[in-house]
């Protein structure tokens, strides 16, 4: 679930995880994508890692043109910190990564990329870099690339500061998020037709709905977004329904996506039971941990 119940802190990078899939959507077929990637039998992984299957295609996008075959991608939440100490980290799942295939040579300098996503710009971190000796490139808006740490192509990516009107699905994984990319993004989202899409939709949402509250609740007076943003968890119901995991239908689905919201919201659990019943409730919470 993408808060917790215990601590109401949200989870992002669930969110972080469908928003990227979303954005290379167009390149499943050449891409792997595996988040939390284990680097050993330890609970040591990567954010994410994305493998390229086809080695000469093309992405004709600003932070994915740089993928090799093998691209280590670590994350950083609105609420993280982005510090030196993070930039090495993330070097050293990428070595690790390399260091333990299962014969020498197996992972090849040559194919691996590191890439580091963060909302806005990381003034301190730069500043670091830069004097340690790295220079620091700029080929897109928000893609800086650093050169002069290691041997490995290496990029910090500001969500923030990427292309206007595109890269919604990562741009709205922010407190204060800007209203048009939201709006851009609901109504891309309801064009989905593929469940893995519909699925890393919901992600997306989950946290963005999360902390945008405001933002959702005025727009959801709206007709027309209310009814897209109903639309799309209504589908993963009725998806779910279907497969036989959540049981009724109109009336039923209803309560069990308004229960869902509410659960969301941070509502008591005896509040949530007593307007929908313990079954919806269970179901709810269910759909919920589920959709983590």
């Amino acid at each position: 679930m993408e808060q917790s119940e215990k601590t109401g802190k949200i989870k992002w990078h669930p969110g972080f995880c469908g928003g990227i899939e979303l954005e290379l959507k167009d390149y499943r077929r050449i891409l792997e994508f595996e988040p939390e990637h284990y680097l050993s039998k330890e609970p040591l992984r990567m954010d994410m890692l994305i493998i390229k299957k086809k080695k000469d295609s093309k992405i004709d996008n600003p932070y994915a043109e740089m993928f090799r075959k093998h691209n280590v991608i670590e994350y950083k939440s609105p609420k993280d910190g982005l510090s030196i100490d993070d930039f090495y980290k993330a070097i050293g799942y990428a070595c690790l990564y390399k260091g333990l295939g299962e014969k020498v040579g197996e992972i090849s300098e040559k194919e691996l990329t590191i890439s580091i996503f963060r909302h806005t710009y990381p003034r301190e971190l730069f500043s670091a870099l830069k004097g340690a000796g790295a220079e620091i490139e700029k080929p897109h808006d928000g893609v800086y690339r650093v050169k002069g740490i290691i041997n490995l192509p290496t990029q910090v990516v500001v969500t923030k500061e990427l292309e206007k009107g595109a890269h919604s699905a990562l741009k709205i994984l922010a407190g204060k998020a800007d209203e048009s990319e939201v709006r851009k993004f609901v109504y891309e989202a309801g064009s989905y037709s593929t469940p893995v899409d519909k699925h890393n939709a919901d992600a997306v949402l989950q946290v963005s709905i999360l902390s945008n509250e405001e933002l959702y609740k005025r727009l959801r007076e709206e007709e027309a977004m209310c009814v897209a943003l109903n639309n799309l968890m209504r589908d993963e119901l009725e998806a779910r329904e279907a497969r036989g995991e959540v049981k009724g239908k109109t009336q039923g689905v209803n309560d069990l996506k308004e229960a869902i919201l509410a659960i969301k919201a941070g509502k008591k659990a005896s509040v949530i039971r007593k307007k929908y019943g313990d079954e919806v409730y269970e179901a709810a919470v269910s759909l919920v941990k589920s959709l983590a």
